[in-house]
């Protein structure tokens, strides 16, 4: 096991940037596909148009689970981010104190 992790903000940073351009990505092709849609739609008529609206049902289900989870690996980057620094900042301000020689509370 590692005894050090290091992580880069740069690095978080142009990961979370890169799942919003999958999210804009995902926009588009569900505009994509409705414009598609509402052309098809004008077409199909009877069995032929139930069937297509059950592969629709069904797609836009896993569209709508894409969404989730672009927006919670976004979410979970932008978290992992906040702690690294909260742990940063407390082991500086550990190493701090022992640079200056703090005096022990317990007399020492």
């Amino acid at each position: 096991m590692a005894d050090d992790i290091r992580v880069v903000d740069s690095e978080l940073q142009a990961c979370a940037n890169e799942y919003r351009q999958s999210l804009q990505t995902l926009n588009e092709a569900v505009r994509e596909y409705q414009e598609a849609l509402n052309a098809l739609r004008s077409d199909w008529t009877g069995r032929a148009f139930a069937i297509m609206s059950a592969h629709v049902a069904e797609l836009t289900a896993k569209i709508v689970g894409s969404f989730e989870r672009v927006n919670d690996a976004i979410g979970e980057l932008g978290e992992v981010e906040v702690l690294f620094e909260e742990n940063e900042e407390k082991q500086k301000a550990k190493f701090m104190n022992q640079d200056t020689g703090t005096k022990s509370p317990f007399g020492g």
